[in-house]
């Protein structure tokens, strides 16, 4: 695990004392002030806003209703608050003096939580229905004064108990199917200072983290598949691997007192500082792409949320999220744009023409710069080594009412040269571009009839054509999705995908023919494709899968110098090779 840094936004009301902490519906994170009698909620960007809670507010969890809920330590009530941070209704305990600290949400689509003053669970319906159940101990579950973890039945209520080690606090389910809890009390002197797992066997095991009295206090589950917790003590945040490896990120505030932990829907970690009065937030990175990856494609939802997955073998082997960049963005493309990578995103303002280029290595987005602005008259058409520089990635452009190509050589993310590269009837589109020919250091082109369907297939070299072919004509409910190495490092194969579906079906090039077809499984539609491209990085941009599908509107422009390049045209020979995908 590399180093990481914690990210702390100082909370607006003084000595408010952040208790506990949720990932809302809405997207934010919420948090209890049981000090400053309010709820607060924080954006992602680290935006705060607080709300008055009565009762000094303490648990908070998302409810199965979409709202808040919360526990009122002093009030003797939970409430609900709407993520517009308007309380719509409170609901007496009806045993006085329980002490409610904490509250989750069941399978049972009810809301339980743990009474610290009395010896009962409570449960309380969506409506307001409140239920009560005895433990016969003097704290719930966790049990921090009876040392032992409980199980209570939703449906039948039964409950079941299990010896651990002293001061069981904080509590959640393990991606190994066991459970993960901290073993410490912020109130007590004789903590063991180690984080338990409990199976549902019974089978119990103790880790130590390396800080000596650490008091570790909430744990949740990160999107590594790792166990994150508070050190209260350590002034730390700690993450331990399910075989029980511990890592620790230092707190920036001395004395912080981190509390409470989440998980949030950004692959970041948000937690609660009693003293230091902040809230904290640790990113954690991607996995780097498994073994066998040989490609990536990039998706892109509706809310400008990019992901990208690896795959290999005419197979995806992993996915991650990448990041959320303003929707007035879109995609553009993928190439080696930085002169180090094959993976780096290209995004066109649809507004201005404006490009910004991501660098991307490992899974993960490395840096960003701004390559400048192209007039929205122009269409980004795709990438490639046109120009047959090794090393390069070139854009072509296309004018959307002309059907005139301009050419750019981009080189370390600038545009370092433009040249015009003929006209083509814009009934023809660009479907791909990819090494169909097996030839080294090319960038050939795929076009498709927007009316029949019909490909052709254009060699390219030096800025030349230099043979075109026919792969005959498939249904225009198969669109391209992009072309890559899946079957293989060195390939150029294409993905196409049913838009009906979401069905993807991969097609094996070689040679300018197709030598094999292979079903990729599908994704739901409100992901679009953005790209594939070559991975691990093979240092020649002619391997790697360039943009996918001309997408109008999302072009650049300007004038380029001239080239005495034949234009392109759609008379070659027919060979017709590619049918509509069949499936058993």
């Amino acid at each position: 695990m590399p180093s990481l840094s914690v990210t702390e936004f100082s909370i607006p009301t003084a000595n408010s004392t952040p208790f506990s902490i949720t990932a809302g519906a809405d997207g934010n994170i919420w948090f209890t002030e049981t000090g400053g009698n309010k709820i607060g909620r924080i954006s992602l960007a680290g935006a705060i806003t607080e709300f008055s809670a009565p009762g000094a507010p303490g648990g908070i969890t998302a409810g199965p209703d979409g709202a808040l809920w919360f526990t009122e330590i002093g009030g003797n009530k939970i409430g609900r608050m709407t993520t517009a941070g308007v309380i719509t209704n409170e609901f007496a305990i009806p045993t006085p003096g329980a002490a409610v600290h904490e509250i989750t949400t069941g399978s049972d689509g009810a809301l339980w939580f743990a009474e610290a003053g009395t010896d009962k669970i409570g449960r309380i319906t969506t409506s307001g229905v409140v239920t009560e159940f005895s433990t016969g101990l003097a704290a719930g579950f966790t049990e921090i004064n009876g040392d032992k973890i409980g199980r209570i039945d939703p449906t039948s209520h039964a409950i079941t108990q299990f010896n651990v080690a002293p001061h069981p606090s904080m509590i959640t389910a393990g991606p190994d199917g066991a459970l993960w809890f901290s073993e410490s009390d912020v109130l007590k002197t004789d903590n063991t200072n180690t984080i338990g797992r409990l199976t549902t066997t019974g089978s119990f095991t103790q880790f130590t983290p390396p800080t000596a009295n650490s008091v570790p206090q909430g744990i949740t589950v990160g999107p590594d598949g790792a166990l994150w917790f508070a050190e209260a003590g350590g002034n730390n945040i700690g993450r331990v691997t399910t075989d029980g490896n511990f890592t620790e990120f230092a707190v920036p505030t001395a004395n912080s007192a981190a509390f409470a932990i989440v998980t949030g829907p950004d692959r970041t970690i948000w937690f609660t500082e009693l003293t230091g009065n902040n809230i904290g937030e640790i990113t954690v990175p991607n996995p780097a792409p498994p073994a066998g990856t040989t490609a990536d494609m990039i998706l892109r939802r509706a809310d400008g949320t990019y992901l990208i997955y690896d795959l290999g073998n005419n197979a995806i082997l992993a996915s991650a999220q990448l990041a959320q960049v303003g929707t007035d963005f879109q995609f553009a493309g993928l190439g080696d744009f930085n002169g180090a990578d094959t993976t780096d995103m290209l995004l066109r303002n649809g507004n201005t023409g404006a490009f910004q280029v991501y660098d991307i290595s490992n899974n993960r987005i490395t840096n960003s710069v701004s390559v400048g602005t192209v007039g929205t008259n122009f269409v980004v058409a795709g990438f490639g080594d046109f120009s047959s520089n090794p090393g390069e990635t070139d854009m072509l452009m296309r004018n959307s009412s002309t059907g005139a190509f301009e050419l750019y050589d981009i080189s370390n993310n600038t545009i370092t040269n433009a040249v015009a590269t003929g006209a083509v009837g814009t009934n023809w589109r660009v479907a791909a571009f990819g090494d169909f020919s097996g030839n080294a250091n090319e960038t050939d082109m795929l076009m498709r009839n927007t009316n029949t369907g019909q490909f052709e297939l254009y060699d390219l070299a030096n800025n030349q054509i230099t043979a075109a072919f026919s792969l005959g004509t498939v249904g225009l409910d198969w669109q391209v999705a992009g072309v890559g190495p899946l079957n293989g490092a060195g390939t150029s194969d294409m993905v196409l995908r049913n838009v009906n579906t979401g069905a993807f079906e991969v097609y094996d090039i070689s040679n300018n023919m197709i030598t094999s077809a292979t079903s990729l499984g599908a994704v739901g539609l409100d992901f679009q494709v953005g790209g594939i491209a070559a991975d691990p990085p093979t240092g020649n941009s002619s391997q790697a899968a360039q943009l996918v599908q001309a997408m109008a509107g999302f072009g650049g422009g300007g004038a380029g110098e001239g080239l005495n390049t034949a234009p392109f045209g759609a008379d070659t020979s027919q060979q017709p090779l590619l049918t509509t995908p069949q499936h058993a």
